[in-house]
Order: structure tokens, then sequence, then C-alpha cells
């Protein structure tokens, strides 16, 4: 049994604020449930910049808890600080900053160029610079739809004179690091310490790769969802066809088909992102994708765009008939329940064309299923 951090309204508001769905921040607005890790997990991994989630987590400490729970927010404030007083003030002449500049408007994510830096201030200046736009008023959107974002990796030279990556930050369009990572080996394959594991648990709250992974969600069986994870993936749409009814808060177990490299159909679980676009192109980057699609999954209603009219047609079906849930799932799993639980297997994209498969060949123990073969099956009444 979890323990719940009432939190007052006016600050709940203030947090909710870093959810930009309508859809999930009207749900977890009915709800008071939460625990003092998933407040944390809520502003962490938020697509908001550092500062703010570190003005949140501050005052967040300061409500009536448990002395455990101040600790815990406590120790995540201070690796946040020390994350970014690095970025902010390390020495030139013992470390570096480089910087990738990353376009995801193509259809493959692309690295545009690869820069080094001597300051953050120098990178920020040359954004404003050279990126049209990128720079804040009052009157700008809060929101980042753009279709750019910028990797910092800082690394602090050896006495060999190499480079060992200390950390790696996550830019928006502007320059502001939304998230980090922090590279406790240093490099060099050294074991950590239990110390340095404790210290890992909470920089690792600010990666933002596994956020939201065990929330309960307001999605009903049939909904199309538009999801708008600029400036990290381009926008897509998926339709929610399973939602486990054991287990409805697990990390797996709200399942979506999205379209794949054109006539397949992929199955993947939501909170995992793994229908993104660039995701179903290979192997599985877990640490690329930042942002959890509960942060900014919308109901999409009405006419959908030219290409998605299929997805229209499975969440009619999906809707005249729950049934088909269990049925379809069958059709990807069969009675492989504990394969679609497992975030290790169940999450992988179905197929796509460069796997070079044919329709009721095997990828990774997944069968690929055509639009055709979907459709199909309903029409016989197999699925």
């Amino acid at each position: 049994m979890k323990e719940i951090l009432a939190v007052p309204q006016e600050l709940k508001k203030k947090i909710l604020d870093v959810v930009d769905s309508a859809y999930m921040k009207n749900y977890l607005e009915q709800n008071d449930d939460y625990s003092v890790y998933e407040w944390v997990d809520l502003i962490a991994s938020s697509p908001r910049p550092m500062e703010l989630k570190l003005n949140l987590l501050k005052e967040l400490m300061q409500i009536d808890m448990p002395e455990e729970d101040r600790i815990y927010i406590k120790e995540c404030l201070q690796a946040g600080h020390m994350a970014m007083d690095r970025l902010n003030h390390f020495d030139s002449g013992k470390s570096i900053l480089v910087m990738k500049t990353i376009d995801t408007e193509p259809l493959d994510f692309e690295i545009m160029n690869v820069d080094p830096f001597r300051s953050y201030q120098a990178v920020l200046g040359y954004i404003r610079r050279e990126f049209e736009g990128a720079c804040r008023d009052e009157e700008d959107d809060p929101h980042d739809y753009r279709d750019y974002y910028f990797e910092l990796e800082l690394y602090d030279f050896t006495e060999s004179d190499e480079g060992e990556s200390v950390y790696r930050y996550i830019c928006n369009s502007y320059g502001e690091v939304q998230y980090y990572m922090k590279n406790w080996n240093g490099g060099c394959g050294n074991a950590k310490s239990k110390s340095d594991r404790m210290k890992e648990n909470y920089d690792e709250v600010f990666r933002g790769t596994d956020g939201l992974l065990h929330w309960m969600t307001p999605y009903q069986i049939g909904d199309i969802l538009y999801v708008d994870l600029r400036p990290y993936f381009r926008p897509t749409y998926c339709v929610i066809h399973y939602i486990s009814p054991e287990l409805p808060w697990d990390c797996c177990s709200v399942r979506c088909l999205y379209l794949a490299d054109g006539r397949y159909v992929g199955e993947a679980a939501l909170k995992h992102g793994r229908f993104l676009p660039y995701i179903d192109k290979g192997p599985y980057d877990s640490d690329r994708q930042f942002i959890s699609p509960l942060y900014r999954a919308e109901l999409a209603e009405g006419n959908l765009p030219e290409g998605y009219g299929f997805l229209k047609l499975i969440s009619e079906r999906l809707k005249n008939n729950p049934g088909l849930m269990e049925k379809i799932d069958g059709l990807y799993f069969g009675d492989k329940e504990m394969e679609r639980l497992s975030t290790c297997v169940a999450s992988r994209p179905v197929v796509v064309d460069r796997y070079n498969l044919k329709p009721g060949e095997k990828n990774r123990d997944i069968e690929a299923v055509t639009r055709q073969e979907l459709l199909e099956a309903m029409d016989d009444g197999c699925v």
C-alpha cells in the first residue's frame, strides 16, 4: 500500500501545468492518491526546463510530509543542482562541451552538426544567432513544437588528455536543458560504489526516458490519440486497442496500434512510446525517448489527416464491439500473456519493411500483421 502525499491545491495546479495534454490533465485533477515518488516523477520527467522543475521540487519539499519523503526530494534536488552547476560553471581548461544538433523533420532523425564549446553560455549564443526565432520572449507559446533539438555532452580531460564523458544534457529548441544523464562509470568501466549507485537513483529521475511508466491513464478502448512530442519526435497517431483488466497501471498494459511503413500495422506499449516515428525503424533506443507520450497525448476527434483513415476504421469497430480488444490482442500475442506484459519483449514493433519479412513471418517472436490481414480477420470473425 503506497503512502499518499497530500499536496495543497495551489501547488497541485502548478505541478499539473507541466502536463500539456488536456485529456491527461483533466484525469489527474480528479485524483489525489499520489505518492511522493509519483509527484517527483511527474515533475522531473516533464518536458519543462530544469530550472522550473527544481523550483517545483523545492516547493514540494516545503509541505508537510514524512521526513523520509523530504530527504528523497532533497537528494533529487541536490543531484539536479549539481548537474546544472557543472554545465554552467565548468572550467574550460579542464573540460569541453560538445553539442549535437538533431533534426527530427526527416523520416529518420539526423545529426545536423557536431560542435565544441567552451561554455554553456556560448551554446546559447550560438543557438540564438544561428536558429531564427530561437529566442524566447513573453509572447512566445510556452510549448516547444519545433523540429530540432540539441544534445550536449560534457567531457572532463583525463591525465592522458582524453575526454571522459561526465554528463549528457538534452535541450529543447531554445537550448533550455529539459533532461540529463550522468555517466557514473566515467567511460572507464569502473565498478560503481554503493554510494554512487544510491546517488545515481536521484540523477535518474531527470532522464525522462522512464517517465510515467506506472501511472493510471484515462484512455478508453478505441480512443485515437494524437501524440505530438516535438521537438524530439514528429507528431503521429495511434489507436488504443487493449488495456489490461488485471494490471491497468503496468508499463506495458496499455496497448496501441499504429501504422508502420505503409502496409503494416504495428502494435506497441503506449507508455514506452514504441509506436513513435524513428522508434520503429530498427532496434529500439530507449535513451532517445526522453518524453512520455502521456504528457502530450490528446484525444483525436473528427476527420484524420490523409493516410490515417485506417485507424478511424479500427477505432469504430473497437467501440462498437469491445470484445475485439481480447481478440486483437490474441492475433498479436496468442496466449503469451507474459510476453505482452514484458517490457523487454512485448513493446517491440511488429515488423517494418526494412526487415524484409513477408506477412506471416516472425519478427522477434511477434507476427507481422498487414492492414489487409487485420481487416480480413475482423470481417471473417477470426478477430
